[in-house]
């Protein structure tokens, strides 16, 4: 089993620090793009956040993804 773990800029959700990512678990592939996340914010909360399209760090987008 592989765990797929992302990096997510928070540009529409209140955050303590822009520049700093949220820490992200991917929940569902749909297909190679997009995925399901289950979000942790700053303060530790956690939430789903479902059609989220993950690129290499080399590509602007809202998210980075990371295998384990």
């Amino acid at each position: 089993m592989v765990q797929a773990f992302a990096l997510l800029y928070p540009s529409d959700f209140p955050t303590i620090d822009q520049a700093r990512p949220y820490s992200a678990m991917v929940a569902y592939v749909w297909s190679d793009n997009p995925v399901n996340l289950t979000v942790s914010d700053h303060d530790g909360k956690t939430f789903g956040m479902t059609g989220v399209q993950l690129v290499q760090a080399d590509e602007p987008a809202a998210g980075e993804w990371l295998f384990l």
